[in-house]
């Protein structure tokens, strides 16, 4: 069943896309748990990192970037089940937001991260002998650009 139309949204739009975040969707309950989610593995990625423990760090970074574009998809009233950053961006552009490429730049970083971080699968070496500070904290540079984009839109939207 496809999602109902977004008012203020579409190429006749007159407002920014954001606006419209704030007039369907899910309730802002849902979408303050999903932003406490994605606060919560920031929380736990840098407590990895200080711990050395890069690899489990890296995907924390990853899913706190993840978490919060969700939660614009889901307020949007366009939730996802994709685990990919940069097809979550690519739903948000095709509703007219304007994702920045350096946006879309950082998700295709950590996307290439969500599985490699956890499991040896295809490198035949566990992933905590591939991780170390360098990479931990490009990581997290990547993951805060996709948060800062994420949070742009609460801060310029309507109280």
């Amino acid at each position: 069943m496809p999602a109902p139309p977004i008012p203020g949204v579409g190429p006749a739009a007159t407002a920014p896309w954001h606006a419209s975040l704030y007039c369907v969707g899910v309730s802002e309950e849902e979408y303050q748990a999903w932003l406490d989610a994605a606060a919560r593995d920031l929380e736990a990625a840098r407590t990895l990192a200080e711990a050395g423990n890069c690899s489990l760090a890296v995907f924390h970074y990853q899913q706190a970037a993840e978490k919060r574009i969700k939660a614009l998809c889901a307020l949007s009233g366009r939730p996802a089940l994709t685990r990919s950053i940069v097809d979550l961006l690519l739903k948000l552009r095709s509703l007219d937001t304007d994702v920045p490429e350096p946006v879309v730049r950082a998700a295709r970083r950590l996307d290439a991260h969500h599985v490699q971080s956890r499991y040896p699968t295809g490198l035949g070496v566990a992933p905590e002998k591939l991780y170390d500070e360098v990479i931990c904290r490009e990581a997290e540079g990547w993951a805060m650009e996709i948060v800062r984009f994420a949070e742009s839109f609460r801060s310029t939207g309507p109280e």
